[in-house]
C-alpha cells in the first residue's frame, strides 16, 4: 500500500480527512469507541478501524506516511507504539507531545489539574523536546523539529527495509 498513509490515534478523523485530500489510501487507526465510529461516518474518504498502537495489524513497512499527534503521552509502553509505527512505515514519521514542563506548567497557571501538579488525565508518559528528539532517534533520523507553544512536532525519515 506505497503511497498510502496511517494516522494512529486519528480520534474523530479530522487529520485522517486531511490526509485523505493528499493520498489516496489513508487509515485511520482508534482505540474501540462507539462514538469514534458515528464520528468516522461525517468524515468519509478514509478507511477507519480500531486497534492499538501497541499492536498494528499491517504488514512491515505498508505505509509511506505515519502521522501520530498526541498519542504518545498516552500509551503504557510508548517504546513499543514507537517502534510499531516505525515497523509498519516506509518513508516518514510524524509524530508530536506536549512539550514539558511546559506543558504541565501552562495547565498549573490557568488552574487546571493543580492537585495533579498540570498533568493532564491519561497523560503517562513527558519529554522535553531534547528528550522527544533523542527518543524518535532510536527509531528514524530526525529531519525537523517544530515547536509550536507548547508542543514538541518532529518528522523523521525512517530506514529502508
Amino acid at each position: 500500500m506505497l503511497g498510502a498513509s496511517l494516522e494512529v490515534g486519528c480520534g474523530e478523523g479530522v487529520i485522517a480527512e486531511k490526509l485523505h485530500r493528499r493520498w489516496d489510501a489513508v487509515v485511520g487507526l482508534d482505540l474501540p469507541d462507539a462514538g469514534l465510529r458515528a464520528d468516522w461516518r461525517e468524515r468519509p474518504g478514509p478507511q477507519y478501524l480500531h486497534a492499538s498502537a501497541h499492536e498494528l495489524p499491517f504488514d512491515d513497512k505498508l505505509f509511506d506516511v505515519i502521522v501520530s499527534v498526541e498519542v504518545l503521552e498516552h500509551l503504557t509502553d510508548p517504546v513499543k507504539g514507537l517502534r510499531e509505527m516505525a515497523r509498519v512505515g516506509a518513508r516518514h514519521l510524524v509524530v508530536s507531545v506536549p512539550r514539558e514542563p511546559i506543558f504541565r506548567g501552562c495547565n498549573l497557571l490557568t488552574g487546571r489539574y493543580v492537585k495533579d501538579l498540570g498533568n493532564t488525565p491519561g497523560h503517562l508518559n513527558h519529554w522535553s523536546k531534547r528528550s522527544f528528539v533523542r527518543f524518535v532517534q532510536t527509531v528514524g533520523e530526525v529531519r525537523e523539529v517544530h515547536n509550536p507553544f507548547p508542543w514538541t512536532i518532529v518528522w523523521a525519515e525512517l530506514p529502508p527495509a
